[in-house]
């Protein structure tokens, strides 16, 4: 009888230390990024990098109308900075009451040390608003399983462009190599 009573505490005691850590190791190890780009849309003329699917409605909203973009990542706010990448998706008006856009975007990276990768970037864009965020809710390459979010800031919108100040802020799983 104690002797079975031994036993049956050695294995609650083995079982209590190693049930933690067989959880814990589950968890995907975990890479945090910070990017630092600028935005830069060109709306019209022969550069133009958006182009209407389906026209905003003549309302102030603009509501129900589809927007295709490919917009360009650049290192800094001048228009002749490095490209690092392009965003590339759809725009949807939303809203009846005012300009707000659905954002469903890829941001794809064509330079540096990402290239090949992308984040997908989802959200809600108020036109009018100086400041943005939006979702990532995956990615592809170096950004598998990515998640984090994009902090936007609209330094300019003269005439036909929009420029904005962008924080990404990433975390994805590591790789590792199995041979």
């Amino acid at each position: 009888m104690a002797s079975s009573l031994n036993i049956l505490l050695l294995v609650l005691i083995s079982l209590s230390t190693t049930i933690p850590f067989a959880f814990q190791s589950r968890t995907p190890p975990q890479n945090a990024t910070h990017l630092h780009l600028y935005f830069h849309e060109i709306n019209g003329g022969p550069n133009s990098t958006t182009t209407p699917i389906t026209p905003l409605n003549s309302s102030s909203s603009g509501f129900g109308g589809v927007v295709a973009i490919d917009d360009k990542l650049r290192k800094g706010p001048q228009a002749t900075s490095k490209l690092i990448g392009r965003v590339q998706g759809l725009l949807v008006a939303v809203s009846q009451e005012e300009l707000v856009f659905l954002m469903n975007t890829n941001f794809v990276f064509v330079d540096g040390k990402y290239t090949g990768s992308s984040l997908a970037v989802y959200g809600r864009a108020v036109f009018a608003s100086e400041t943005r965020e939006w979702s990532i809710i995956g990615g592809t390459g170096q950004f598998r399983l990515a998640r984090g979010y994009v902090v936007g800031k609209k330094l300019s919108s003269p005439a036909a462009t929009l420029l904005i100040e962008l924080d990404i802020y990433v975390l994805s799983k590591k790789r590792r190599v199995y041979m």
